[in-house]
């Protein structure tokens, strides 16, 4: 048995966490509890079907006070299980042969299992399968975004707000950069490009469009949002779990902006075997 006690962060955060999770329970076929699945729980439906190696259970236990002082307790203990299993996952084949063991926890935000979340992507997706509501404007509006137009349509997360502080702001880009490389990826398309713009803060599309870029802004809840890139063909932004999601969700290809000097050009962009390594660096 896995549980999971990773419950901090914001939404994207905790399903990336859960993501990697879940992949060694399937790679290894453990069943796996999330005590702390409040944000996954509100946004996806779980398919029990779509797994058959393990069974895997969702709760939410934020309002427990004995499980939050276990988890308190666990966040400050440096164990064998954060030191050993989740530096190597593979290990947990070994960890499963045994007649009796205590269950595995996971709860370091560090722990990732790249190889296991682009085998068994399809799976993953599957399980966590959107609530019908969150999907419903993100389809009409790529519906109207791509009606007449014979082209590539690019998803830009416009990440602001709290990323004027996260890295002391190098993640925060303002829209003249943004703009740059919009143009960036036309150059390199060569074919027609629409821009679907969704952020966390307002957005003026007029700044995008006097620099010549056909553009459409966005404007939803965030499991919109997400769901509205994930329908796109490219996804671009600064590097964020929130992008990440969603081009994993849709198994698009994307592009982590990292610095200002980073090209946009077409080539740049990969899916997900790809962007493993480079997130969880």
């Amino acid at each position: 048995m896995i549980y999971v006690l990773q419950g901090d962060g914001q939404m994207c955060n905790r399903i990336v966490y859960f993501v990697n999770a879940l992949a060694v329970a399937i790679e290894f076929g453990q069943d796996i509890k999330h005590l702390f699945a409040d944000e996954i729980v509100k946004f996806t439906n779980g398919v029990p079907e779509a797994i058959p190696e393990c069974h895997v259970t969702l709760r939410n236990h934020k309002g427990s006070k004995l499980l939050n002082y276990a988890y308190g307790k666990l966040w400050r203990f440096d164990c064998v299980t954060r030191r050993y299993y989740e530096r190597n996952p593979e290990r947990i084949a070994s960890y499963r042969k045994r007649k009796w063991v205590l269950p595995l926890i996971l709860w370091n935000w560090c722990f990732r299992f790249n190889e296991g979340i682009v085998r068994h992507r399809e799976k993953i997706c599957a399980f966590l399968r959107v609530k019908p509501q969150y999907e419903t404007r993100p389809r009409q509006l790529l519906e109207k975004v791509r009606a007449g137009f014979d082209g590539i349509v690019v998803g830009v997360h416009i990440r602001r707000g709290d990323y004027k502080a996260f890295r002391g702001g190098s993640l925060y880009y303002d829209d003249e950069q943004y703009l740059k490389w919009m143009k960036e990826f036309s150059a390199s398309a060569m074919r027609p490009v629409r821009f679907v713009i969704v952020s966390n803060e307002s957005v003026d599309a007029s700044v995008f469009a006097s620099g010549g870029c056909d553009v459409v802004v966005a404007s939803g809840l965030p499991q919109e949002d997400v769901i509205t890139l994930s329908r796109c063909d490219y996804i671009m932004g600064p590097a964020s779990t929130f992008s990440w999601w969603a081009a994993y969700y849709g198994d698009k290809p994307r592009l982590a902006m990292e610095s200002r000097n980073d090209s946009a050009s077409i080539r740049n962009f990969n899916k997900v075997e790809a962007l493993v390594s480079r997130f969880s660096s």
